[in-house]
């Protein structure tokens, strides 16, 4: 088997709570996958401050819910971007984006279901 992949996810605070469908998938999709691929999931813990930009260096891809506006997930996809690291963007179909995602992302994906990020997930493996 190949290396195990590691993909960080860069998601704004509270982002598990606002739009729940696409972590959901995202954690259904690592532990079936589990022995292909690592998710780093930062900010977990609220009361842990954690420097990403590490995590983000360490990266094979980025993964970035980019539904709500977030200063620290452009800071991080400024990171991932510098260090030419492939963005694919996730947003809720019914969420309109900042234009300025174009610049950074390798691809923009909307979604309404589960089984729409899973199904551009599988393609990354």
């Amino acid at each position: 088997m190949a290396n195990k992949k590691i993909w960080f996810i860069s998601h704004p605070t509270g982002g598990p709570q606002h739009t729940p469908t696409f972590f959901s998938a995202v954690n259904q999709f690592a532990a079936a996958n589990a022995k292909a691929v690592k998710v780093i999931l930062p900010h977990e813990v609220q009361e842990q401050v954690q420097l990403t930009k590490d995590d983000i260096n360490a990266a094979d891809l980025i993964l970035a819910e980019v539904s709500i506006a977030s200063t620290g997930s452009g800071i991080e996809l400024g990171w991932a971007n510098a260090n030419n690291k492939p963005v694919i963007a996730f947003h809720q179909s019914t969420s309109p984006i900042s234009p300025s995602i174009q610049f950074v992302a390798t691809a923009i994906h909307a979604y309404l279901t589960e089984e729409h990020i899973t199904k551009v997930l599988e393609t990354l493996l």
